[in-house]
């Protein structure tokens, strides 16, 4: 009976464990696509920039010349609010979970002072030392 209550457990934790994974990695693949979305946005937008700077050049027309500047200024602050939501959205993009944190042995007096010895025996499972 404990057997099969310690397999259901251990299904169970293996199970939901496999679940958290698959759902953080979901996330993190809809962050990046969503990244790479607005970097084409703005590869695009500074494309057609570069096109209305070369008819900007071409054209000798005041009228034309006030319209395609008109443009340009449109085009450069759309691709500022694009810039700015890549920013925004790299700086919240999930980030993988995956990387074990180590609690400080003792906190350093001063910028200069050495840090203290490990003085954990070889082998010990239960040592916090950092063993680079």
């Amino acid at each position: 009976m404990a057997t099969l209550l310690s397999a259901v457990v251990l299904l169970v934790a293996v199970g939901g464990g496999a679940t958290a994974i698959k759902v953080q990695m979901d996330k993190q693949r809809a962050a990046e696509t969503e990244l790479a979305e607005l970097r084409g946005q703005i590869a695009q937008a500074e494309q057609e920039k570069a096109q209305i700077k070369a008819q900007l050049d071409g054209t000798k027309d005041p009228a034309r010349i006030a319209q395609l500047e008109k443009e340009l200024a449109d085009k450069n602050a759309a691709i500022g609010k694009l810039t700015q939501q890549l920013g925004n959205k790299g700086g919240t993009a999930p980030k993988p979970t995956f990387t074990a944190t180590v609690a400080p042995t003792a906190p350093p007096t001063s910028k200069t002072s050495t840090t203290t010895p490990c003085k954990c025996m070889e082998g010990d499972p239960t040592c916090t030392c950092i063993k680079i």
